[in-house]
């Protein structure tokens, strides 16, 4: 009698698991076959933790790389079981804060999300009094809740200067000269009272 063999075949299966950050919570889970190319086409978001930034990574090997729908499961180094671990890795997110004095950079700071702003030391202008940094029309006083990058910029406001020179008894040679600086008052300046 004539036999018949017939092949039988089963797709091989990979499980993706992803975990929390602990590597034991367990947070979602996929399957990989060829259907799919080896990769996982939707992914899972990151859990959140405030003030980091979060994405999912995998040992592939003796090294940890980051994890995608572009990662061909079946090609991971060091996968035992068709299984592949994935978990959340974060790193903490950092702000800069530049305070700039016309076009040269007075100071940098950098900052973690949420922290609160710190100013520095007033910038000093002869014949100006310092106002306040400012991004745009917005003053800073410091206090701020820092989400975000910033560029701050010092403003002034000039002040009167008044000149006085003392002249000898001739009226032309000059013996002293002496100036002096005055806050601005009210709307007048000095042209105005010329």
């Amino acid at each position: 009698a004539d036999t018949t063999i017939v092949p039988d075949y089963t797709k091989v299966t990979y499980t993706v698991t992803f975990y929390k950050e602990d590597k034991t919570t367990v947070v979602d889970t996929g399957t990989v076959t060829v259907d799919t190319s080896y990769c996982l086409n939707s992914i899972p978001t990151v859990p959140v933790k405030n003030g980091y930034i979060g994405k999912w990574v995998y040992g592939d090997g003796d090294s940890t790389k980051d994890f995608t729908n572009n990662v061909h499961v079946d090609q991971v180094k060091g996968i035992a079981n068709r299984e592949l671990a994935v978990w959340a890795e974060y790193e903490q997110r950092t702000f800069t804060v530049k305070y700039m004095v016309g076009n040269e950079t007075y100071e940098t700071d950098t900052y973690y999300l949420n922290d609160t702003l710190t100013l520095p030391a007033e910038p000093t202008k002869e014949g100006q009094d310092f106002v306040g940094w400012f991004v745009g029309d917005t003053k800073y006083v410091g206090g701020e809740t820092i989400n975000k990058d910033l560029t701050l910029q010092a403003k002034f406001e000039d002040q009167f200067y008044v000149k006085f020179v003392i002249l000898d008894d001739d009226g032309e040679t000059v013996i002293e000269t002496l100036s002096q600086y005055f806050r601005k008052i009210g709307r007048a300046s000095c042209r105005e009272r010329v």
